[in-house]
């Protein structure tokens, strides 16, 4: 199965981007201290989730 739309990738295999784990770390990080910001909500519901709700 083939997903369309816009994403990014960091390779795979032998043409794996060395500091992927560091900039996946780093993102983390941003989006957890984001939200912890007061006053900072949804404004809707998300259109799509990165994983299926079943496994959260």
């Amino acid at each position: 199965m083939r997903m369309t739309g816009s994403y990014m990738s960091f390779g795979d295999g032998n043409h794996r981007y060395p500091g992927s784990q560091v900039a996946l770390q780093e993102t983390g990080v941003f989006v957890d201290r984001r939200l912890r910001v007061p006053g900072i909500a949804l404004s809707r519901a998300p259109d799509a989730l990165a994983r299926g709700a079943d496994e959260l």
